[in-house]
């Protein structure tokens, strides 16, 4: 197994390995997530973000791509009620189910902490979403622990009524 910086010319084996964890979001959350993105889209999403300075995307490959990490590092300034902050940010991680179960995701959180420390970063976050328990189960098996919850209030349609 290694784990190795991507670049644009990745750009194909994510979308490829992005699209199970899109398939899953979008079946439980479909008001959310899209089922189907454009392919164009996606890639051009992709490719920009690659291409972003503060981002970093990890491929982990044996004998081909099997997972995948985004990271962003952020300089968040102070303001009036918070001190300034500086945060590696996971935006997505992403294991083919083929590999699931193998230390892919350890692997791949591993190297973004080494490259957090490098930087001088010291608080790494991501989200997760709450439907999704094996990912859950997973973060906190790496050692992320909740630190805030995202709420949403779901008023009734009103023709249910």
């Amino acid at each position: 197994m290694t784990i190795r910086p991507a670049t644009v010319l990745d750009v194909d084996s994510l979308v490829l390995l992005n699209d199970e964890v899109q398939s899953l979001h979008a079946a439980a959350i479909p008001s959310l997530f899209r089922a189907r993105p454009p392919a164009a889209e996606v890639v051009g999403a992709f490719r920009a973000a690659i291409e972003d300075p503060a981002a970093v995307w990890l491929l982990a490959e044996d004998g081909r791509p099997c997972g995948f990490l985004h990271a962003q590092f952020q300089e968040r300034r102070e303001n009036w009620c918070r001190p300034a902050l500086r945060v590696c940010y996971i935006h997505q991680i992403g294991v083919h189910s083929q590999w699931r179960r193998k230390g892919i995701a350890r692997q791949l959180v591993a190297a973004i902490v080494e490259e957090a420390e490098k930087r001088g970063f010291v608080r790494i976050e991501l989200d997760v979403w709450s439907f999704n328990q094996n990912a859950r189960e997973a973060f906190r098996r790496l050692g992320f622990q909740v630190f805030n919850e995202r709420m949403e209030l779901k008023k009734p349609n009103p023709e249910q009524r």
